[in-house]
């Protein structure tokens, strides 16, 4: 956590001041180490915004949701332009506050299972892999949209096989529901212990 928010500000992106943190030698259950940061006041997370458009609203207090979309494509782009994969990119680690002139700010939150990279391009699947948890609470009208304004920015079309990315991490949810964390995680062991 304290790595992967030191990595954030070092990139630009925000996230909550790191304080301190407290490492036990020889936990290996790491139940006993410790991270504080800066509590970080916000509006609201990204999650309950999108989840606020699928149920039918058009604004987030005064902002459209294609200023939300626009400012949060804008984000993401930002942030994996600097190699990030946050990897843990759900709607409640995403805090937004509203500022003047409709301006949105960002903080990212959890910052444990952050990588960094050096490679480009940054790769599709990272991309993705980020941007189905972030927009799990959203319409498809709503993904549709904030999907082509990200790809746009780099001059690329959302495609068939973005939208497969999707439809993958909905049923990944759905059998989580349905099975549990552990059940899902036996079932992909055996699925991958059949293909070798």
């Amino acid at each position: 956590s304290w790595n992967g928010a030191m990595e954030l500000m070092r990139r630009g992106i925000g996230t909550a001041q790191p304080i301190a943190y407290f490492e036990r030698t020889g936990d290996t259950g790491l139940k006993q180490n410790f991270y504080i940061c800066e509590y970080v006041q916000a509006e609201a997370n990204i999650g309950q915004i999108f989840s606020a458009f699928a149920q039918g609203d058009t604004k987030f207090g005064h902002l459209e949701a294609e200023e939300v979309y626009f400012q949060f494509a804008q984000f993401c782009h930002h942030m994996h332009g600097r190699m990030i994969y946050f990897r843990d990119f759900s709607g409640g680690n995403i805090l937004v506050n509203t500022h003047a002139q409709h301006q949105l700010s960002f903080t990212l939150i959890d910052t444990a299972r952050l990588r960094t990279y050096s490679m480009t391009p940054f790769p599709d699947q990272y991309r993705l892999a980020d941007m189905t948890r972030a927009c799990h609470k959203l319409h498809w009208a709503g993904r549709e949209r904030l999907m082509q304004i990200y790809f746009g920015m780099h001059g690329r079309s959302f495609t068939w096989r973005h939208r497969l990315a999707f439809h993958l991490y909905d049923f990944k949810v759905r059998m989580k529901k349905t099975i549990g964390r552990k059940g899902w995680k036996r079932m992909m062991r055996k699925l991958k212990g059949e293909r070798h």
